[in-house]
């Protein structure tokens, strides 16, 4: 019984190593505007993020690009430098409305155009 605990836990491990090393990214939405979020870049077509319970969004990088964020009221933002092998994490606070976070370039990112 030890033995089938003790696999579980390295398989685990390993799987979650292998997610780790892929790299990652991720837009944590707490204010609830967020209607999609996606990598995009000129080339390939864009990605979505996975969206996840409790305003998570997520998705393993394919190509380097950026995170392009898509409110309720129809704004978008780009944001973040994205490729695989790098973690890239975004978050989108209560209170701020959506179009104050596409045009907040305090957090390194550009309105879309």
């Amino acid at each position: 019984m030890m033995w089938r605990a003790s696999g579980a836990a390295l398989i685990a491990l390993i799987v979650g190593a292998a997610f780790w090393i892929m790299g990652s990214a991720i837009v944590f939405d707490r204010s609830g505007q967020v209607a999609s979020a996606a990598i995009t870049s000129g080339g390939p077509p864009a990605q979505p993020l996975h969206v996840l319970p409790f305003g998570l969004f997520y998705a393993v990088p394919q190509h380097d690009g950026t995170i392009e964020i898509t409110c309720r009221d129809g704004s978008r933002a780009r944001w973040g430098y994205v490729s695989g092998y790098v973690h890239t994490w975004l978050r989108v606070e209560k209170g701020q409305g959506c179009r104050d976070v596409a045009n907040d370039s305090a957090l390194g990112g550009r309105a879309a155009p």
